[in-house]
């Protein structure tokens, strides 16, 4: 944990479109994940500004929703190095979307063979707490389900991401 920032996170399937109007921020991101590793080469888009390229690391810590999140910021040489490195990939619309005054809801869109899929992601800090009550457009929590994951998602095809979403949501021990 010495060079990782704590991060708790809980995540949703919603039931129904979000409404992303209210939106603060946009963001085009671009994820790949280096084959046989824990490695997350991403870079971000934010109309207006320079693109981010970052290489990550997310480890589970103390429970599903507690990720120890490690992040390097690459210049344009060092991404492209690693860029070349086999890897899977996923492309997503991520939107700000506040919720109350507090917490914000991270609604990624996803795009290419995971279009269709929506998650909501909820990034609770040190300490904080979700609202209540939930929003009911929140639906199926995924937190600690492995298959929900980025480097997991990125593996997957049309076909691949149909069935995931058909499967029977499993309990999650303490949520």
């Amino acid at each position: 944990m010495k060079y990782a920032r704590l991060e708790r996170e809980r995540r949703f399937v919603p039931i129904r479109r979000p409404d992303v109007s209210a939106a603060t921020r946009r963001l085009e991101i671009h994820d790949s994940y280096l084959d046989g590793t824990r490695l997350r080469l991403r870079v971000v888009d934010e109309q207006g500004l320079a693109p981010v390229r970052k290489l990550g690391q997310k480890v589970r810590v103390d429970g599903a929703g507690s990720i120890a999140h490690t992040t390097v910021y690459l210049d344009d040489a060092e991404h492209a190095l690693l860029a070349g490195l086999p890897a899977r990939t996923l492309r997503k619309t991520r939107y700000a979307v506040p919720l109350d005054g507090v917490l914000e809801a991270a609604v990624d869109v996803f795009h290419g063979p995971l279009d269709g899929l929506v998650l909501v992601e909820i990034d609770l800090g040190v300490d904080g707490e979700l609202p209540t009550p939930q929003p009911t457009w929140w639906g199926d929590e995924v937190t600690g389900i492995e298959e929900f994951t980025g480097g997991a998602l990125a593996r997957l095809d049309a076909d691949g991401l149909t069935r995931l979403l058909s499967e029977p949501r499993r309990s999650l021990p303490g949520h």
